[in-house]
């Protein structure tokens, strides 16, 4: 995330796992338990950052994106499910983010199945 800006399925790749830049990057990161129980509880988080000049910097989060009170956009939408559907880490087609395109249109009350039906078909 602090590299890259982002977290998806490619942050967690053997080459990623293995990088020196980032593995020290994440020698200089301490988090701190916020003493919430909930595993699945993303928020609140606050970030606190130090340079090494002595310089802080805070951002605090009350909801993190994609939380009903911070939801992704349409696009952010789009390239989640493209990058969901994408079978290998090396193809960036068009052709991912249309069917994503077609997904989120779908109705909210669309069964499961015919979700599957829809993926199973394209």
């Amino acid at each position: 995330m602090i590299r890259d800006g982002r977290i998806d399925r490619y942050s967690f790749t053997p080459a990623n796992l293995n990088d020196i830049e980032l593995r020290s990057i994440s020698e200089k990161i301490v988090l701190i338990d916020n003493g919430l129980t909930d595993p699945n509880a993303l928020s609140p988080q606050n970030i606190n950052l130090q340079t090494v000049n002595g310089q802080t910097f805070e951002l605090d989060i009350p909801a993190t994106i994609g939380h009903p009170d911070n939801p992704l956009t349409h696009d952010d939408q789009i390239e989640k499910i493209a990058c969901c559907l994408q079978t290998d880490n090396k193809s960036n087609s068009p052709h991912f983010k249309t069917k994503a395109e077609e997904l989120l249109q779908m109705k909210e009350n669309t069964l499961l199945g015919d979700v599957v039906a829809k993926l199973r078909n394209d």
